[in-house]
C-alpha cells in the first residue's frame, strides 16, 4: 500500500542557499549558556538576508553577568552542518562568530523529531512575522539551569529578552535553552485558496505560486471536506499545473488541505475553515481620551496617571451573500454553545510585579461591552480610579465593597484627610456620573457575605486570590472560572438582599 506521507530525504543543502542564526545567550564570567537559538533556512531564490550586530544587557550592577543577542548570516550548508553536529552530539556549540571562539556549556539535547525528519509547524511563535507552515527540527534542553531561568524571568530582564526573541518566553518556557532549525517551503512561494464565488457553493480554487526554477509536478494536494458531525470526503490531486479547481461533494462547509512531496514529506497544511457568506460588522469609533489620576493610599498625592481611549458604538452593517442550509445553521449554533460551555480555566499569576497585574485587569475591563462588576471587600476610591475607568465604551460599572473595608480605609486616611471614606466615594461618584454609569454597594456587618474577590466582565467571571488593592505585590493569581453562570446568579440574588447589602448612598442610614 502506498504511503501518503513518504519517508523524507535530506535535501536541505540542495534546497537552501543562505541561512541565519538568531542566538540569545547568557554569560557569567567564562560560563556561557544558550537561552534560545533559531536557524532560519532560506530557499535558493531568496537573497542574502541581513545580519544584526551584537547587543547586550548587563545583569545587576556588579559581577560579570550579561545577556547577549546576535543574528549571524552564513551559508545554509554551514549552519545545517552545525545543527547536525549538535543533533548527533558530535560537538558542543562554539561562538564561531567571535574572535575568541569561546565554548558554550554542553548539554545532551532531546531531538524532536529524529533528524533528518522534520515537523510541519503552523504559524510558529518564534517567527512572528511569518504566516503559514514551516518545517522544523527541535533540540530541547531539559536540563536548563533553574537559577538562570529565574534570572531570565525577572521583569528587569524579561522585556529585553522578549524584545529580541519577538515572543514571550515566560509563556513558552519549553524553549529555554533550545536550538531550532526552521526550513521555509523550498518549492512553493504562496498558495491562493478561495471558494467558487456567488451562486457556486461547491467549488474550491487553488492558485499555486511556485518558486523560481523549481518543478512542482511531483507534489500532491490532499483535499479534505469536513461537515459539522464528521468528515465527508478525502481526495488526492496531482499538482501538474499551477491552477487547480476541486469540486466538493455538496455545498461547502469546511475544507482543509495538505501538500506533500514524495521526497520531502509534508510541505504545507491548511487547518479546516469555511468560506465567508455573511458578515455582521459593529464599528466602535474613537470619541475621546480620558486621563485618569490615581491617588496613593492616604490620598496625599497622585501616584499614577494613565490614559484611556473611549469609543462610541455605531449601527451594525450586515452583508449576506447567500443562504446557508438550515441544518448547518442549527448544527453550528449547537457547536458554538458547546464551546462556550467547555470548562476551560484561564489562569494568570504575578510575582512581585504589581504593574503587570494592573495592566492585565485594565485590559480585561477594557473588553467589556455591557457591564463590569467588581466584588471586593476592600475596594475604595483609590481602586475606583485605578481600574474601572479603563472601560473603553460607556458600560455599566458596579462595584461592591464592605463596611469593614470602608472603616479600615477611613482609619488609614484620617491623618491627611478629615473625611470618611464613604463621603469621599459619594463625592467622586457624583462628579463622575455625567461620563460614567457607576453604581456602588456596601456589604454590611462584620463579616461580608462575599469573602472572595470577583471580577465580572459581561458574562465572564474571574476569581482573584488577593484584593485588587494589593494584586501583584506578592504571589497573586486570578483565574477565569469555568462556571460563570453560578457566580452571576449568586450575585443577582445577594445584591437584592437588603439584610446583607445596601446601596452606598443608604449605607450610613442603615
Amino acid at each position: 500500500m502506498e504511503s501518503i506521507i513518504p519517508v523524507q530525504e535530506n535535501l536541505l543543502e540542495k534546497d537552501y542557499k543562505y541561512a541565519a542564526l538568531n542566538i540569545l545567550w547568557h554569560r557569567d564570567g567564562d560560563v556561557r549558556n544558550i537561552i534560545f537559538a533559531n536557524i532560519e533556512l532560506f530557499p535558493n531564490e531568496h537573497p542574502e538576508t541581513i545580519a544584526l550586530p551584537e547587543s547586550n544587557k548587563r545583569i545587576g550592577n556588579k559581577g560579570q553577568q550579561y545577556l547577549y543577542f546576535r543574528r549571524i548570516v552564513d551559508s545554509a550548508q554551514n549552519l545545517i552542518s552545525l545543527y547536525e553536529d549538535l543533533a548527533l552530539r558530535k560537538m558542543q556549540l562554539i561562538a564561531f562568530w567571535q574572535e575568541g571562539k569561546e565554548d558554550f556549556e554542553y548539554y545532551n539535547y532531546s531531538l524532536e523529531p529524529l533528524y533528518p525528519v522534520l515537523s510541519l509547524v503552523k504559524d510558529p511563535i518564534y517567527l512572528p512575522d511569518f504566516s503559514g507552515g514551516i518545517r522544523t527540527s527541535f533540540l530541547f534542553n531539559q536540563a536548563f539551569p533553574i537559577e538562570l531561568k529565574t534570572t531570565c524571568l525577572d521583569p528587569k530582564y524579561l522585556s529585553w529578552i522578549n524584545k529580541h526573541l519577538n515572543f514571550d518566553i515566560n509563556e513558552n518556557q519549553e524553549y529555554f535553552g533550545s536550538i531550532i532549525m526552521s526550513a521555509y517551503n523550498p518549492l512553493i512561494r504562496k498558495i491562493h485558496y478561495r471558494g467558487g464565488g456567488k451562486d457556486i457553493t461547491d467549488i474550491v480554487h487553488f492558485d499555486i505560486e511556485p518558486r523560481n526554477n523549481v518543478n512542482i509536478s511531483d507534489l500532491e494536494l490532499l483535499f479534505v471536506e469536513k461537515r459539522p458531525k464528521g468528515f465527508s470526503s478525502f481526495v488526492k490531486h496531482k499538482l501538474d499545473k499551477n491552477l487547480l479547481t476541486v469540486k466538493t461533494t455538496q455545498d461547502i462547509d469546511q475544507t482543509g488541505f495538505a501538500i506533500a512531496c514524495p521526497k520531502r514529506g509534508l510541505l504545507e497544511w491548511q487547518d479546516f475553515c469555511g468560506f465567508v457568506k455573511g458578515i455582521n460588522i459593529q464599528l466602535n469609533i474613537a470619541s475621546e481620551e480620558i486621563n485618569v489620576n490615581v491617588k496613593n493610599k492616604d490620598y496625599s498625592k497622585t501616584e499614577e496617571t494613565y490614559t484611556v481611549q473611549r469609543y462610541s458604538k455605531t449601527p451594525g452593517i450586515e452583508i449576506n451573500d447567500g443562504e446557508v442550509d438550515d441544518v448547518l445553521n442549527f448544527l453550528h449554533h449547537i457547536e458554538i454553545q458547546k464551546n462556550k460551555n467547555k470548562k476551560i480555566n484561564t489562569q494568570k499569576t504575578f510575582y512581585n510585579n504589581e504593574q503587570a497585574a494592573i495592566e492585565v485587569i485594565r485590559n480585561l475591563i477594557g473588553k467589556a461591552r455591557e457591564k463590569v462588576i467588581i466584588i471586593d471587600p476592600y475596594f475604595t476610591t483609590r481602586e475606583l480610579f485605578k481600574y474601572p475607568f479603563s472601560v473603553t465604551t460607556n458600560v455599566n460599572i458596579i462595584f461592591v465593597t464592605s463596611q469593614k473595608g470602608l472603616i479600615l480605609k477611613t482609619k488609614q486616611i484620617k491623618k491627611t484627610i478629615k473625611m470618611k471614606e464613604t463621603d469621599i466615594l459619594k463625592q467622586q461618584i457624583e462628579k463622575l456620573k455625567e461620563n460614567f454609569h457607576i453604581s456602588a454597594y456596601v456589604m454590611t456587618g462584620h463579616d461580608p457575605i462575599f469573602h472572595d474577590r470577583f471580577l465580572i466582565i459581561d458574562n465572564e467571571v474571574w476569581l482573584s486570590g488577593n484584593s485588587l488593592a494589593d494584586l501583584g505585590k506578592r504571589i497573586s493569581t486570578i483565574v477565569k472560572l469555568p462556571n460563570s453562570k453560578e457566580i452571576i446568579e449568586l450575585y443577582n440574588c445577594v445584591i437584592l438582599d437588603s439584610e446583607k447589602i445596601c446601596k452606598l448612598k443608604d449605607f450610613e442610614e442603615k
